[in-house]
């Protein structure tokens, strides 16, 4: 396995499989749910990577990309930033949104909007995260 297949699985085991919901929904306001997330984080890179170098760098750096500055995480200030589909509308939507009656459009709305979050979160952490992974493993 190279080392990119390596930082998917644990990256999507780590910041999905193995977060659960007092985690994720804890961490933008308190530091023992951001705390435990990032140190499980961590160790999964560690046991994937087989590198307490990896294990340490990542939890901390992955503690910095997920904690939340001003109310937002760093991939919701991007998506804010060039106006994407940040998940800010999905709590606050547009007046166009609440005034659909179609509940299949809400719900494909936020969806998307979900996805799209995911995967803005994935690469910010990819960008940041996997050079200096491939700099501390090698």
């Amino acid at each position: 396995m190279n080392a990119f297949e390596k930082y998917l699985i644990a990256h999507l085991a780590g910041d999905y499989l193995l977060q659960n919901n007092w985690m994720a929904l804890g961490k933008g306001s308190r530091s023992l749910p951001l705390v435990v997330h990032s140190c499980i984080y961590g160790l999964v890179f560690g046991l994937m990577f087989q590198n307490v170098m990896v294990a340490s760098l990542i939890a901390i750096v992955h503690m910095i990309l997920d904690k939340s500055y001003y109310k937002a995480t760093l991939s919701e200030w991007w998506l804010r930033l060039i106006g994407g589909r940040s998940l800010k509308l999905v709590l606050n939507p547009p007046t166009s949104m609440l005034c659909s009656t179609d509940s299949k459009v809400i719900m494909l709305y936020t969806s998307f909007t979900a996805l799209i979050y995911c995967i803005v979160d994935f690469l910010l952490h990819f960008i940041i995260q996997y050079p200096l992974l491939t700099l501390v493993s090698s």
